[in-house]
């Protein structure tokens, strides 16, 4: 059922939370995370910076459904090495697209299970198209 759902995703979202502690810390290159507005399914986005964690990095989590001007000002005041956006759902990112694209300036990346090549290319993106361990690797590789 849903609350069956809601009630385990919620349960792993606290234990990956816990595991999360002190991940803004350090002395690696930053980037920043967020969920693209709309989107309230942030397990995979988690992961993904528990992953780019262990590559050294350190983690800015702004969370689920973020607007994209947060994005941008937290981008402004942190100047990470990269903003990454994700969406699960397919459309939640279009709708942002066009905002993203006009913010000019950010080492942006996007992925998740709603995001296609072309649409990242449409948010003036680069596109993390693999799972969250592998796509870790790839950006602290490219960094």
């Amino acid at each position: 059922s849903v609350a069956q759902e809601h009630f385990a995703s919620q349960l792993l979202r606290g234990r990956l939370l816990g595991l999360a502690r002190g991940w803004d810390r350090g002395l690696g290159p930053r980037a920043v995370l967020a969920s693209a507005p709309g989107e309230q399914h942030d397990l995979p986005l988690i992961v993904f910076g528990l992953a780019l964690r262990g590559h050294g990095w350190r983690i800015t989590f702004l969370g689920a459904d973020t607007p994209v001007e947060t994005i941008a000002k937290t981008a402004a005041a942190l100047a990470p090495v990269a903003v990454v956006v994700s969406a699960t759902q397919a459309g939640m990112l279009e709708a942002a697209a066009d905002e993203l694209a006009a913010a000019r300036g950010l080492p942006l990346w996007v992925g998740g299970a709603g995001v296609t090549p072309e649409l990242a290319q449409r948010c003036g993106a680069q596109f993390l198209g693999g799972g969250p361990l592998e796509e870790a690797a790839r950006l602290a590789a490219a960094a």
